[in-house]
């Protein structure tokens, strides 16, 4: 199926008791009524073999149509509950935590909201934090909307960054880095975001062609994407739209804080 499981590390931590801490990151699932959920099956199964402390999910969990929200909204309401049956197999030490993506906002969010808190993921929107304790160390999960969504695009609360422990932002959009004004030196935290599929095509000696993303450019459309702000993660994703993908490889992404 063209799926594969990437590990990587984030060398952002100052307390070296989340060291070692694990985060499975899944996103860009784009299931669409007519179509299988084996590739779903399969991420899912992925993530599981992995044991995660903590399961981040990034958006766009279903297939919409632009400017179309009465006929998107009809799609999600079809396809969410095949989602959420796949979903509800994962489990983590720590929780699920979820965001919604361009897509999911376009059929209206409410939907994917309720399903997946149904199924005990929590979705955080607008700046909305979970603070866990972890090895005796804090950890802030904090949640966005998709900036080119939202009413606030820019609207988040930058104290979540201050005090102990280290952060994880989940943001839809890589873009939001650009957007969040400065991070604090050598800020503690991780941006995981996905929306760019990889490009979906990548041409050798050139990359992709289209991201979608300012930050998350041709040349690095995906992984650890480099910026003078934070650490950012930026996933392909396991679906697309438009069912096309060359040298873009879909993946589940196992990501472990690590010190600087």
């Amino acid at each position: 199926m063209g799926l594969a499981l990437q590990r990587v590390f984030a060398h952002v931590l100052h307390d070296n008791r989340l060291s070692g801490l694990r985060i499975a990151v899944l996103g860009d699932l784009h299931i669409a009524p007519w179509r299988s959920t084996k590739i779903l099956e399969r991420a899912v199964d992925l993530v599981n073999q992995a044991n995660p402390d903590l399961i981040a999910l990034v958006g766009d969990y279903g297939y919409s149509i632009d400017r179309m929200l009465r006929v998107s909204r009809t799609l999600y309401r079809a396809v969410m509950p095949k989602v959420v049956r796949q979903l509800s197999r994962l489990h983590a030490r720590y929780g699920m935590y979820a965001v919604l993506g361009n897509h999911d906002l376009d059929a209206g969010g409410v939907v994917v909201q309720d399903e997946l808190n149904s199924i005990g993921i929590r979705v955080l929107r607008d700046s909305k934090h979970d603070v866990l304790v972890a090895n005796g160390a804090c950890l802030r999960v904090v949640g966005l909307d998709d900036i080119t969504r939202t009413r606030k695009p820019w609207g988040f609360d930058a104290s979540l960054l201050q005090g102990p422990g280290a952060v994880v932002v989940l943001s839809h959009h890589p873009d939001f880095v650009l957007h969040a004004g400065s991070f604090p030196a050598h800020c503690p935290a991780v941006v995981l975001s996905g929306h760019t599929h990889g490009g979906q095509i990548a041409l050798p000696w050139f990359g992709a062609p289209l991201t979608l993303s300012r930050v998350a450019s041709r040349n690095f459309p995906a992984g650890l994407v480099p910026n003078e702000r934070v650490s950012l993660y930026v996933t392909r994703g396991i679906g697309e739209q438009v069912p096309i993908r060359l040298r873009a490889d879909r993946d589940v992404t196992l990501l472990e804080l690590a010190p600087r």
